[in-house]
């Protein structure tokens, strides 16, 4: 299977760990906190849909990936539902911090992170009920094989989501990431439909959720 992931993707995100973290907690200050909530909207809200999404399916949930799940910040809630739910990704600061906010929460039987590259990691098919990555797709080289590989591990629903290509602030997120050497892809609608259908997924929904798209599968 061909795949890349950019080393300088990696280093970006071990690097930034704390920024990251920060944009859901109060503990950058006031105004770094206002600045969050007006320019990381749609992470606020993808979060927020994931979580009334896999609420709404809770009957048919018992196991969930996190593929790309930062500091825990989306697995750690989703295991207070009594979940199972396993978060992944290859930076360990991330990680690190995941760990500590699943102590804090008092969630650890539920939740389990690993840190490794999803694409390389080992799962067995229809490990999971559900898989979610949640701004992943941004910096992902070759997404139907990354999906390809969602497809495989999960037994119900694939909860993803696309930044839209062509928005003024895709262009300015762009030249920013491109200052600190970090790849970002982004998406049409109709990018999405035709993965969609050479993977023959027949059963979905695409919702915008500010400025991404919010992909729901049923397997």
């Amino acid at each position: 299977m061909k795949y890349n992931k950019s080393a300088s993707v990696e280093s970006y995100f071990d690097g930034s760990s704390g920024k990251w973290d920060e944009i859901y907690s109060t503990d950058g200050g006031d105004f770094y906190n206002y600045l969050n909530r007006i320019l990381r909207k749609g992470v606020y809200n993808r979060a927020k849909r994931t979580l009334e999404i896999v609420s709404a399916e809770r009957a048919r949930v018992n196991s969930l990936i996190d593929i790309g799940c930062g500091s825990g910040r989306l697995a750690v809630p989703l295991a207070t539902m009594g979940i199972k739910v396993t978060g992944i990704d290859f930076a360990k600061s991330m990680i690190d911090l995941a760990i500590e906010h699943a102590k804090n929460n008092k969630v650890e039987d539920n939740v389990s992170f690993i840190q490794a590259d999803f694409m390389k990691h080992s799962f067995q098919p229809k490990d999971f009920d559900v898989s979610i990555a949640m701004g992943v797709f941004d910096y992902i080289a070759f997404p139907k094989q990354f999906m390809e590989k969602m497809k495989y591990v999960t037994s119900y629903m694939i909860l993803v989501t696309f930044p839209i290509k062509g928005t003024f602030r895709s262009y300015i997120r762009s030249i920013r990431l491109a200052l600190k050497n970090c790849p970002v892809y982004y998406y049409t609608e109709e990018m999405i439909l035709n993965m969609l259908s050479k993977m023959q997924f027949a059963n979905y929904d695409i919702e915008r959720v500010n400025n991404q798209y919010y992909v729901k599968i049923f397997i």
